[in-house]
Formats: structure tokens, sequence, C-alpha cells
């Protein structure tokens, strides 16, 4: 998935929500911004956590490309 091009599509989805106006949900009174914000960050701590873990060059990269995205 990361060499399809995920990194890509998460960084703009969150340039996209950031962009909309916030709308109130029935989460506790989260916008659903706040909920996607919290739901992309949580996948790209699980992904980096992963690529740190797993040893080999490109996954250095990935780590690299997920710093600067």
């Amino acid at each position: 998935m990361l060499e399809c091009g995920l990194l890509e599509v998460l960084s703009r989805t969150l340039v996209v929500v950031a962009h909309q106006a916030p709308q109130p949900t029935d989460i506790c009174g989260m916008s659903e911004q706040d909920v996607l914000f919290g739901d992309i960050h949580m996948f790209l701590v699980t992904l980096a956590a992963h690529v740190l873990y797993t040893s080999g060059a490109h996954h250095m990269q990935v780590s690299v490309q997920i710093l600067w995205n």
C-alpha cells in the first residue's frame, strides 16, 4: 500500500478536511473534522511504528516520507 501512494492520499485527505467547514456529529459534540483527524492520526502513528520496527532500506525511505509529508 505504501508503494501505491498511501502517504500522499492521507496527506491530501488531511488538507481537504482542514479546508471544510466543521460539521457537528452525535459523538459528544465532536465535529466530523475532529473524528477524521483523530482516525488519520492514529493510522499514521500505527504505520510509523510498523515502519520503524521493520528492517530494510526501503523502510527508512518511508520514514523520511512520513516525516516530511
